[in-house]
């Protein structure tokens, strides 16, 4: 079990939050492609045809520096956590720009304050009902 600072769980409540609330106008899935196309996960032409308002992506942007915020400052313990057990970690996890919705059991063993990413994760309660 890992815990967190207290601002980053007040990042995440806020997070989900706004995330709740922008599920009402955005679709979540067009929410993970424009952010996977933002964060450079995707070719950025994939979120041409999304139809987004300068509002949402505005929107957007804010969601997404608050969930960079809330990981970056928690990836210096798993940074530390995978240097001790030898394995090297992505600039794009280290950042926060990964969407990955988790990482596979192994690099949770060796890094479990990649945990946070749990607390930030692009989906809605809504899409597993």
């Amino acid at each position: 079990m890992v815990a967190y600072a207290r601002s980053t769980y007040k990042k995440a409540k806020k997070f989900q939050e706004n995330l709740k609330e922008l599920q009402k106008t955005i679709p979540p899935a067009v929410m993970r492609m424009y952010l996977a196309a933002k964060n450079g996960q995707v070719d950025s032409r994939a979120a041409l045809g999304l139809n987004l308002s300068p509002d949402q992506k505005a929107e957007l942007d804010e969601l997404n520096a608050l969930r960079m915020s809330g990981i970056q400052a928690e990836t210096k313990y798993a940074i530390a956590q995978a240097d001790k057990n030898g394995i090297q970690l992505s600039e794009d996890i280290i950042s926060g720009r990964s969407i990955a919705p988790g990482f596979d059991r192994e690099l949770m063993d060796k890094a479990p304050s990649l945990g946070v990413y749990h607390l930030f994760m692009l989906f809605t309660e809504e899409e597993f009902h």
